[in-house]
């Protein structure tokens, strides 16, 4: 027969051992660290620029490949500190959560503060990039400080249930940036401001020494009204491509100034230039190869997940009135994104 006094004994050693489990928490850590390490053949800058957007997180993070049913929002700037991530209705494990990014120091690391539902702390994760004479050495390190309670003991064994998570993530990023297209054009993206400028509207065949003939004819039309009436010129001479087609070409020439002038002229108009992100690449040699830039912007666009729109645009060097063939001039090339 169960008595009373058994039930107190039990009561007694119930309270001994929770007092001693909480003892134990007590005095158990309330940090955690892990990292994971990959080599990756691509240089610390290529890397750094996957990293410091959130716009491809679903193609590289494993934390978007094990919840695929979630509904993911970006938020803040495009890229750097204040960029971020959030998510709705995911797995079981966590419903809902976020990444924001809270730390950088370019080609060198970034740092993800992050937060998940039904978790009591903010635990951050750390992305450091270290050259080497084949790539970089990408170290992906979670760290956690002033963890409570039973959390303690949940975060002893977190090298076994984060470890292969790191790793699927580093060799996602791993397979993501080494299929990024190779590009001889020194691609990057650039923040134009606008500018006013003088232009001339044409069109014309396409056709290469067509072509060449008509903008050189504008540009020295441009270049003698310019010097008639004094104007400053603030920036490099450019070409406009309004519209393409297999037969012919739609196009402004235009020379950047420093104010509105009064234009009293049939051709001669005046306008202002794009502001705003811009894919850019480097390009200088034979027609043949002048389509290739095209098609690596493309490419890197398409990569990077942008939405490309309005017109594309080339600015071309100094002294390029001495080429006679406007196809050998030197250029940037400019596609806006959004």
């Amino acid at each position: 027969m169960i008595t009373g006094r058994f039930f107190r004994l039990v009561g007694v050693i119930v309270l001994i051992v929770a007092a001693i489990a909480t003892l134990v928490i007590v005095f158990l850590p309330s940090t955690a660290y892990m990292e994971r390490s990959l080599h990756i053949k691509a240089p610390p800058e290529i890397i750094y620029q996957e990293l410091i957007s959130f716009r491809n997180f679903k193609n590289r993070s494993p934390w978007a490949i094990n919840n695929p049913n979630a509904i993911y929002t970006i938020y803040g700037p495009e890229t750097g500190v204040g960029a971020g991530i959030r998510w709705e209705n995911g797995n079981e494990d966590f419903q809902s959560g976020s990444i924001e990014i809270i730390d950088v120091l370019k080609n060198q690391y970034v740092v993800n503060k992050m937060e998940f539902s039904g978790y009591g702390s903010n635990p951050q994760s750390k992305w450091m990039l270290h050259a080497t004479d084949s790539g970089t050495l990408v170290t992906w390190a979670y760290d956690e400080k002033e963890i409570k309670g039973f959390n303690k003991v949940f975060m002893l064994g977190i090298d076994g249930f984060l470890g292969g998570i790191y790793e699927q993530g580093l060799n996602l990023l791993k397979e993501r940036v080494e299929s990024l297209p190779e590009s001889v054009h020194q691609l990057c993206i650039v923040e134009l401001n606008s500018q006013h400028y003088l232009g001339i509207e044409d069109i014309s065949i396409n056709d290469r020494n067509i072509l060449s003939d008509r903008m050189r004819t504008n540009f020295e039309e441009l270049f003698e009204f310019i010097k008639e009436r004094d104007i400053q010129v603030t920036g490099p001479p450019f070409t406009i491509y309004t519209s393409f087609s297999e037969k012919e070409i739609e196009f402004i020439n235009g020379i950047p100034i420093s104010t509105f002038v009064n234009i009293d002229h049939d051709q001669i108009s005046l306008g202002e230039t794009y502001r705003g992100r811009a894919v850019n690449g480097s390009f200088s040699g034979d027609y043949e190869l002048l389509m290739g830039v095209f098609r690596d912007i493309e490419s890197f666009i398409f990569y990077y997940n942008y939405e490309r729109f309005g017109n594309i645009w080339e600015e071309y060097h100094e002294g390029f009135l001495e080429n006679p063939d406007s196809i050998q001039w030197e250029a940037q090339v400019y596609y806006p994104i959004k």
